[in-house]
């Protein structure tokens, strides 16, 4: 359970450190700063290359929260099907509920 926690922390941290530089990419690639700070063809160039990297990254990791939202959606879906089935009375009394006591 610590080595889990540890995994969420780590991956809040690299999506918070994420979140800072696509931010500050956006302030340095758009407005009057881009014509202050990327003078040279090469530096505007390699601002280019810097934003469609992170778009990309953004997009990749977009889809993967989308697919982890769908994921737990189906894992609480079943979870209430499961519960509503062994609250049922009858079911409970016959003893023909699954047991869940391990999870």
């Amino acid at each position: 359970l610590r080595t889990l926690r540890l995994i969420f922390v780590i991956l809040g941290i690299g999506m918070g450190a994420l979140g800072v530089m696509i931010l500050f990419i956006g302030f340095l690639a758009t407005g009057a700063t881009r014509h202050k700070v990327y003078r040279a063809w090469r530096a505007r160039a390699s601002g280019r290359i810097s934003c469609a990297v992170f778009m990309g990254i953004t997009y990749i990791l977009q889809l993967f929260w989308i697919i982890m939202l769908c994921v737990l959606v189906l894992i609480t879906f079943v979870f209430t099907v499961f519960w509503q089935l062994c609250s049922n009375p009858l079911v409970h009394t016959e003893n023909h509920c699954i047991d869940f006591t391990q999870f």
